[in-house]
């Protein structure tokens, strides 16, 4: 039982607000209830135009309204002495407070424009008192006089709106009477509002109730209003702080236009204020802020529970609303106070919309979705109670200041817990960011000093790579120079070590200069340095490079430049790092340096007319680690250190270095070195000296040179494609060796004009980082063309990770080499992907030749013994039907064909001719039809149609006794011919389905089976054919054939 107690005290915690809304409810209600019991008042009615107020106790009673029969005098202004001296006609007794709309005068309903008199007689007792009387603003001017004399007047009252003028104004009266009758007359006006006469109840007491009564309700009003007032600017308030939280900013205009409401109805109390205010504006505020309620309360209620609402529906109500509101500023009183009968409908209605909505997020249990649904049954009832005191002068009491506060509140608990929640919110974030905060503070320090760590492995490691690099070059060089007796292709091998072992030189050496940059220990022997006889160095290094794009390295700068002040080896890297960088982004045209002398210091300009850099990216090119990037997405390889330390050492210079470029526009590199201050003669400075060979990476000027042959005939083709010379050369000195033709290739384009525009390779080797295209669109590309088999392609990158090595596969690649990779797994992978080939194509030729041998003797039997039946009865059909089985034997007996394909026509001949002679054995039996598209040259594979006729005539059709009928269609589609054969026989059940294309296949037809043409279109095609079958259903035998492959 102990875990039942717990559940409840749990659900007691969670509906706590709830029981206390409800408790501070009851207690609301039962105040005002006993408020109204302590206060008794005399329900009297007045009958004839006279009320009886005789057993009244006006010492203790509260205020009674003068509600009843009045005396009624339509189009008469009278005053107290005419009722004295004249014979006056009384149009009749009107019930008191309602307007004279509709009353009947003469058989005609009175409208709201018009003037008249009320008179009414109170009895009470003969005691002298003083009594007291409230007079609530009539519709739209009044005059009062009590016992003949004049008390209380509002507006101007007059017979025409030019005589007349509206006010609103509460007034309470006080007078003395000695006797047993009080007489009152009331002249009323209107002439600016829909709907005339005597609006709200005269309230009538002794002076001392009256007094309290209106102390009481003055305080409560002010109150009231004082709360929703601050209410509405508390959440107004929260609201600044946080807009996101739209649900305060709708609950403080609704309390606000709450607060204008009880200032601007009923009592009028901002007229006590303002005893001045236009009518008019009185009257615009009173509707608009009735008006301006639905709008903002359906903005609230969506806010807290945006599920249960209609957006559609919400905004609809709400255009609705602004619309009447709109019309309530544009016209005068007279007019707009027509509207307001059609809005309280709509107004009734969206109540009901909203109190539906609420309902369903009780049902849904949605956060504090009671507590709202609870306090807006309490405005329900205030809003009803509103309407009823307006238009039928029925008052509820004070339960609906009541209903509102309780409305009110329930509302600012629901956001007051929001606001606490998200709070709460915040403060547990607030403690996990700190958390969080020294958890990242320690694994950054940890994250520095294994940087720090990294750092000097990094310096430490290309340290030690210096000595054996220097053994390499100086061996490889000193074997150059005794290269008498060496062979041009081994000392060409040569050059390509010694370049190549000279750039990873440079590479160690610019891990070196980044790591001493970061820990500032680059020094710098400044002189004064010809940047003309620099420039000139550079561009002789660099050309070879250049040759091979065909780019012009022009130097435009004047050699009577003046002398600048630089470390010439410093220089010289700056200068190679940058024309290095546009050479590798430039495909055509030049590259040009210039320089001119811009105060103390010389500007100099590097421009290009490669690929661009886009403007968002011409900052981070500087940053280490950063590479350029295609046009295609691919990138260009390096370290992407060389920009970044180019701009150290021009700022250890004391120059600035920037980058202007739009892609695909070209690129202009400018850095400023300051001038010498030394007078040196040009001729005194000593030149840089270079060995070009450290650049010159053997490669052909002539680009029509992009293969090499053996000089025997090769075993193979092979395609290899990479941007790098160095690994093409050592690729393709490898594949020489073993006796392979080889074709080059620099970048994708040139390999897809080499593979699908030329000679087929019999195998294709691609790098995947290549300019133009990456060697993954190129195998896409090849694989639109070539089968797996028909043209296998190996993939080959720098980056041995998965996903690489999934991507190559998916692209359409046989197999994957990581660089850098061993000479034997090269060779070995080459050979074996060649050798699985040749296999391959062996092997479909070898079944071929077999399966066609596979021919069944009763075919041949039965075919004979119909054409010698036919001998005898019609020699002429004999005649025809032996040819037919001529032209079938002739396609299958071609036991010497080794064709990989023929055309569509041959294949449908031997279809048409095996049909024709199974027509004339079966006779009715057996219906043929064509469904073949004119003009459709196609090569396919060879008995790629006619087994599957045979197998659907033999084992379809003739199972059954009537026979059947065979469909044989050819349709020309966009990117393939669709042949499809059909019959309507005995079908085949799912597990025969299976058994076709499995393991153990069954061989059907005549002569090649239905696994024999699947395997064959999956070598050629890379898929098979679709059968689609069932249980005497018939069969359907669908294949497609690329019209590339033809």
């Amino acid at each position: 039982m102990w875990w039942i107690f717990k559940i409840r005290r749990k659900e007691i915690v969670q509906i706590f607000p709830n029981l206390l809304f409800f408790i501070l409810a009851i207690l609301l209600l039962i105040s005002g209830c006993t408020k109204s019991n302590l206060q008794k008042t005399v329900h009297a009615e007045a009958m004839s135009g006279i009320i009886d107020l005789t057993s009244m106790n006006f010492d203790r009673d509260s205020p009674v309204k003068l509600d009843g029969e009045w005396e009624f005098y339509w189009n008469q202004l009278l005053e107290p002495e005419d009722f004295k001296s004249k014979r006056l006609q009384m149009t009749g007794y009107i019930h008191a407070p309602q307007s004279w709309n509709g009353y009947m005068v003469n058989g005609n309903k009175l409208k709201g424009d018009g003037y008249a008199t009320y008179r009414l007689k109170i009895n009470v007792k003969n005691e002298g008192r003083i009594y007291g009387l409230k007079v609530l603003p009539m519709g739209t001017a009044y005059k009062l006089w009590v016992n003949g004399k004049l008390v209380s007047s509002n507006g101007m009252v007059g017979r025409d709106r030019l005589e007349s003028a509206a006010q609103y104004l509460e007034k309470v009266v006080f007078f003395t009477s000695q006797q047993p009758e009080v007489e009152l007359v009331l002249q009323i006006s209107n002439f600016y509002h829909q709907k005339g006469g005597f609006w709200y109840s005269l309230n009538f007491a002794s002076a001392q109730q009256m007094e309290k009564s209106i102390l009481f309700k003055a305080w409560f009003d002010m109150f009231l209003i004082g709360a929703l007032m601050m209410i509405s600017l508390y959440h107004f308030g929260l609201y600044i702080l946080r807009r996101k939280e739209r649900s305060t900013l709708y609950f403080s205009l609704f309390c606000m236009l709450v607060s204008i409401r009880n200032l601007t109805f009923n009592e009028y109390i901002l007229t006590r204020f303002f005893e001045g205010l236009n009518w008019e504006a009185v009257i615009k505020i009173e509707y608009l802020s009735l008006y301006l309620i639905v709008p903002v309360s359906l903005a609230f209620f969506n806010s807290l529970f945006p599920g249960e609402f209609s957006k559609r529906l919400v905004k609809g109500m709400q255009a609705v609303s602004l619309a009447f509101s709109v019309f309530v500023l544009v016209t005068p009183a007279r007019i707009f106070s027509y509207t307001v009968d059609s809005y309280l409908y709509g107004m009734i209605l969206s109540m009901i919309y909203i109190l539906y909505s609420l309902t369903k997020a009780v049902m849904r249990k949605r956060e504090g979705a009671l507590l709202v649904f609870s306090g807006y049954l309490f405005l329900m009832v205030a809003g009803i109670n509103d309407i009823i005191a307006k238009f039928t002068a029925v008052s509820t009491g004070i339960f609906f200041p009541l209903g509102l506060f309780v409305f009110t509140f329930s509302q600012a608990f629901i956001l007051s817990r929001r606001s606490s929640n998200a709070f709460s919110t915040v403060e547990t974030l607030s403690k996990d960011l700190t958390v969080y905060s020294k958890e990242l503070e320690e694994k950054n320090a940890l994250l520095e000093k294994v940087d720090n760590i990294k750092d000097d492995f990094l310096a430490n490691t290309t340290h030690e790579l210096k000595t054996p690099l220097h053994g390499i070059i100086g061996i490889a060089e000193s074997v150059l120079e005794d290269g008498r007796s060496m062979s041009k292709k081994h000392f060409e091998n040569l050059k390509l070590i010694v370049a190549s072992a000279k750039r990873l030189s440079n590479l160690v050496n610019d891990i070196l200069d980044f790591s001493k940059m970061k820990y500032q220990d680059v020094f710098l022997n400044i002189k004064p340095v010809d940047i003309w006889q620099v420039t000139e160095v550079v561009l002789a290094l660099l050309k070879p490079l250049a040759n091979v794009k065909q780019l012009s390295l022009e130097n435009e700068i004047p050699e009577n430049t003046p002398l600048i002040s630089a470390d010439d080896d410093r220089l010289r890297q700056i200068m190679q790092n940058i024309v290095g960088n546009a050479i590798k982004f430039t495909d055509s045209g030049q590259i040009s340096v210039s320089a001119v002398v811009k105060e103390e210091m010389l500007e100099v300009s590097v421009s290009d007319t490669g690929v661009g850099i886009p403007t968002d990216m011409l900052e981070d090119i500087f940053r280490p680690f950063e590479q350029g990037i295609q046009a295609d997405g691919g990138g260009y390889g390096g370290t992407g250190l060389g920009l970044s330390i180019t701009r150290k050492l021009v700022e250890l210079h004391g120059g600035e270095i920037n980058a202007r470029s739009e892609g695909g526009k070209g690129s202009v590199f400018t850095f400023t070195i300051p001038l010498s201050s030394e007078k040196v003669n040009k001729s005194s400075t000593s030149p840089v000296i270079i060995n070009p060979l450290e650049y010159e990476l053997s490669i052909t000027e002539d680009k029509g040179e992009s293969g090499f042959k053996c000089s025997d005939e090769p075993t193979a083709t092979i395609l290899i494609a990479d941007d790098e010379p160095v690994n093409l050369q050592v690729m393709m000195n490898i594949l020489v060796e073993q006796g392979y033709g080889v074709i080059t290739a620099i970048n994708g384009l040139e390999v897809l004009e080499k593979a699908m525009g030329g000679e087929k390779p019999d195998l294709a080797i691609l790098d995947i980082m290549m300019p133009k295209m990456s060697g993954f669109d190129v195998c896409r590309k090849l694989r639109e063309k070539y089968s797996l088999f028909e043209l296998p392609i190996i993939v080959v990158t720098a980056r041995n990770r998965t996903d690489d090595i999934l991507a190559g596969f998916e692209a359409g690649a046989n197999d994957f080499l990581s660089k850098p990779f061993d000479r034997k797994e090269f060779k070995m992978r080459t050979k074996t992907l060649l050798e699985l080939k040749k296999s391959v194509e062996q092997t479909i030729t070898a079944e071929l030749r077999f399966l066609q041998a596979q021919i069944k003797p009763h075919f041949i039997y039965n075919a004979m013994n119909s054409i010698v039946a036919l001998c005898r009865v019609n020699p002429e059909k004999a005649r025809e039907v032996l040819l037919e089985l001529s032209n079938y034997l002739r396609g299958n007996f071609d036991f010497n064909s080794t064709e990989k394909f023929i055309p569509l026509d041959k294949e449908l001949s031997h279809v048409k001719s095996y049909l024709a002679i199974e027509k004339e054995r079966f006779s009715d039996r057996l219906t043929v039809l064509y469904e073949i598209d004119k003009n459709i040259n196609l090569l396919i594979p060879p008995l790629l149609l006619q087994p599957l006729v045979e197998n659907a005539v033999r084992h379809g059709l003739m199972r059954r006794l009537e026979g059947g009928i065979i469909k044989i269609s050819v349709r020309d589609m966009e990117d393939h011919i669709l042949l499809r054969v059909e019959d309507d026989g005995v079908g085949m059940g799912e597990e025969k389905l299976v058994g076709i294309f499995g393991e153990k296949g069954e061989s059907v037809g005549t002569s090649v089976g239905l696994l024999n043409i699947s395997k064959r279109m999956k070598a050629l095609y890379g898929y098979g054919p679709d059968i689609k079958s069932g249980m005497g259903k018939g069969t359907t035998v669908e294949m497609r054939i690329p019209k590339q492959k033809g």
